[in-house]
């Protein structure tokens, strides 16, 4: 018997639930008081593994990473995509996240680049490197207020 290892969490901004990544079933959504779980609706022609999960700012949405190099936004009330995926990177994504007006999100690949997303458009509106050659990341994080990576 094998288990669905935990890769990634996050807080709600209310600190109210939990969304949690596996490596074999996606996104699961936790109410810490009632303790009830509500799978995202994954679907069979994607990646269930998970590398990185955000909630935004607002509460309303959630971003998954998938090895297959895209994120996903969330409705985080119905539990169902919202569009979908951004494609964009080239290598593994490793942390993925929203900035504070809940309207772009951020993703950053093991290569080094770093995309900001308009989640509305899906469109690319910044890219930037914030590593090469040599220097492969493994693990980075946004601050509270969006202004430090």
């Amino acid at each position: 018997m094998s288990t669905d290892a935990l890769t990634c969490l996050a807080f709600s901004p209310d600190g109210q639930k939990i969304a949690s990544g596996t490596a074999r079933s996606g996104v699961t959504i936790t109410d810490i008081l009632s303790k009830n779980k509500h799978q995202l609706e994954m679907f069979a022609d994607t990646h269930t593994h998970i590398t990185a999960v955000a909630w935004s700012p607002d509460g309303e949405k959630i971003i998954s990473a998938l090895p297959d190099h895209t994120i996903r936004c969330w409705n985080a009330t119905l539990r169902h995509p919202v569009g979908p995926p951004f494609g964009g990177h080239k290598d593994l994504i490793l942390t993925a996240g929203f900035l504070s007006d809940s309207t772009h999100a951020i993703s950053l690949s093991r290569d080094g680049e770093l995309l900001v997303w308009d989640t509305g458009s899906r469109v690319i509106t910044q890219q930037v490197t914030v590593s090469s050659g040599a220097q492969t990341i493994f693990v980075a994080a946004l601050s509270m207020d969006s202004s430090l990576l």
